[in-house]
């Protein structure tokens, strides 16, 4: 069980979330009973969710170093004083 402070942290932390997803995770914490295998379900698409946003950063970030690591075209070095 948490405690009366666990539960306020928490609280705070949730009101200073504003997109779409944890917007409808609240919804659907107050709306609905607590069903473990529920919960479970939303638990694992959560995780799914976010490895799927690190994957497209990584993919980004392969993609930056691959460009730099290629010679520019057309473009001047400038010495800068």
């Amino acid at each position: 069980m948490d405690t009366e402070e666990e539960k306020k942290v928490r609280e705070t932390e949730r009101a200073q979330c504003h997109c779409p997803y944890c917007r409808f995770m609240e919804e659907l914490t107050w709306k609905c009973e607590r069903n473990e295998e529920l919960w479970d379900h939303f638990h694992k698409a959560h995780i799914e969710l976010l490895e799927t946003f690190r994957s497209v950063i990584d993919y980004e970030i392969q993609r930056i170093k691959k460009r730099k690591d290629k010679p520019s075209e057309g473009l001047t070095k400038i010495e800068i004083e």
